[in-house]
């Protein structure tokens, strides 16, 4: 166990209106600061109906480690 240690919940990117998702969240007084794994996590990409087809769609995606 970790104590201090959270998944994020479920959600879902919207450009705009969810900008950010938390995956992984931790106190500054968690057990193992600074070596913690993160398992169990998907991640999907879903086009929108509305995005034309192309060869070359992409998403860019920026993971960020952050200290508070």
């Amino acid at each position: 166990t970790a104590t201090g240690v959270t998944k994020g919940a479920s959600a879902a990117f919207n450009e705009g209106t969810t900008n950010s998702i938390t995956i992984l969240s931790g106190a500054s007084g968690s057990d193992d600061i600074g070596d913690w794994k993160l398992s169990g996590v998907a991640v999907s990409q879903k086009i929108p109906a509305e995005q034309p087809a192309a060869n070359d769609y992409s998403i860019d995606l920026t993971l960020t480690i952050a200290a508070a």
